[in-house]
């Protein structure tokens, strides 16, 4: 326990030093004070060490997310990654949960869809969010081969590698872990933001 108080306090130190020696670099000679609006080097430090514990706690619940739907929904879906899934879905509901890139909210979700292993049919409309959620839409009646390289993969909206479920009938859970969240909250623990997703 005591190596852990240790290890956290050599971190935070660390990364304010850090922060102090890049700023004082990064400053002209002869600079006495800030501009009006301008930070200045002690006001990033404190303002770092104030948000250092919700950002890494942040980063750590990225790694999960849990959404809780009502309405007219039925769903019954497992998938190891969008390369293997099993599940059909007929929803019209409303929901609320948190998500990866600190997101939490609620929203509307239309969708039909089935999934078989890496082929799938997707109809999905996001919409009426509110909080940071994404509105986004993902169409593909082709029972195609999934394609990663849609907007709501390239934009996040959808996590490609997520591993988990759903289950619905009139109340839906789902569940997610988001494995490619982990490398992100490692890097937080040193103050390094490497999903730019963390507050400032």
């Amino acid at each position: 326990m005591k190596m852990m108080k240790f290890f956290a306090i050599f971190v935070l130190a660390f990364a304010v030093q850090s922060a102090i020696i890049a700023d004082d670099a990064a400053a002209p000679a002869g600079k006495e004070a800030p501009a009006a609006g301008e930070k200045s080097t002690m006001d990033k430090v404190g303002r770092f060490a104030l948000l250092y514990l919700p950002n890494v706690f942040a980063d750590l619940l990225d790694i999960a997310s849990l959404e809780v739907s009502f309405g007219n929904t039925f769903a019954l879906d497992f998938h190891a990654t969008s390369m293997l899934d099993f599940g059909l879905e007929n929803t019209d509901a409303y929901f609320a949960g948190f998500g990866p890139l600190h997101r939490f909210g609620a929203g509307r979700r239309e969708a039909q869809r089935m999934a078989a292993l890496c082929w799938s049919y997707e109809d999905i409309y996001v919409s009426q969010t509110v909080g940071n959620m994404p509105s986004y839409s993902m169409e593909d009646t082709s029972f195609n081969l999934v394609r990663c390289y849609t907007d709501a993969f390239k934009d996040r909206d959808i996590d490609y590698l997520a591993i988990g479920g759903k289950v619905a009938m009139f109340v839906g859970f789902a569940f997610d872990l988001h494995l490619a969240a982990i490398p992100d909250f490692l890097c937080s623990l040193v103050g390094f933001d490497l999903y730019g997703d963390n507050w400032k």
